[in-house]
């Protein structure tokens, strides 16, 4: 595996963190493809949890050299607004915390091309139309490398992700992906609604209806916001909250009164 021993790291980790570090996938130095295929995505409870590399001077995409990761720790919390972040430093062989929660971190603006993104991103997206989850994954992952600010690409990985046979049942790998989307891009309110759906599968419903309310104070399409406020009313009637279901489904059927979603879920309430 050249220079980067994959194994000292987690043995590292394993002695410094008292926890057991199993699965996980990096991109390492002189690799040309990712390890099992997948990149920044194993994750599971009580883990440390890798969710950017880094040189020196700027965030590196999976297939480029890096220096440092940043980890969520994820051994006291499934909060992944409370998460302490970790820093681990290849050079002295370190791990040490660099902040409370992801809140505190400062990210500078790095040059980025996101008409290119853009393009990529639309070839995954054909790729995955096609029904080729693999190949529009690396489209979109060859996306990230031109513009990694971009956060519906992180976003449409997680949508493939739950749609893909290998994650039924784990959701935790995309909710932390549909997670990064909108803290990369405050206003990727796809990748809110993508969380909130995780949320709802938990039946963590309260935080799933205050996602999607704010995903909808941010969205400026009505029809999506239609949309949106449908799956508010799910949401709220999941959690037996009739009134405010009904409200919602009024609110999105004034914004889109051809959707008849609203009709039918409404004879339900």
């Amino acid at each position: 595996m050249g220079e980067w021993e994959f194994t000292s790291f987690n043995n590292y980790c394993s002695q410094v963190c008292d926890v057991v570090l199993t699965d996980w996938d990096f991109a390492v130095e002189g690799e040309d493809e990712l390890i099992d295929g997948d990149f920044w995505m194993s994750w599971k409870p009580n883990f440390l949890v890798p969710f950017a590399f880094m040189n020196d001077n700027t965030s590196q995409g999976p297939y480029t050299p890096f220096e440092y990761i940043l980890l969520f720790d994820g051994r006291n919390s499934e909060d992944l607004d409370q998460m302490p972040v970790l820093m681990y430093s290849k050079k002295h062989n370190k791990l040490t915390k660099v902040a409370d929660s992801i809140s505190e971190l400062n990210f500078e603006e790095i040059e980025t091309n996101r008409e290119l993104a853009e393009t990529i991103k639309l070839e995954g997206n054909n790729l995955f139309s096609e029904g080729k989850p693999e190949e529009a994954i690396e489209k979109f992952y060859e996306a990230l490398e031109v513009d990694p600010s971009y956060g519906i690409l992180y976003n449409n990985i997680a949508t493939v992700l739950v749609h893909s046979i290998k994650v039924i049942g784990d959701y935790e790998r995309p909710k932390l992906l549909f997670y990064h989307s909108y803290v990369v891009d405050k206003n990727c309110t796809f990748g809110m609604m993508g969380h909130a759906d995780i949320l709802s599968k938990s039946y963590q419903f309260d935080k799933a209806i205050g996602l999607t309310q704010k995903a909808i104070t941010i969205e400026q399409d009505d029809t999506t916001k239609a949309d949106m406020y449908y799956f508010l009313a799910i949401r709220q009637k999941e959690s037996g909250n009739t009134e405010e279901a009904k409200k919602s489904c009024h609110t999105g059927s004034e914004l889109n009164n051809d959707d008849s979603r609203f009709a039918t879920l409404l004879a339900d309430l």
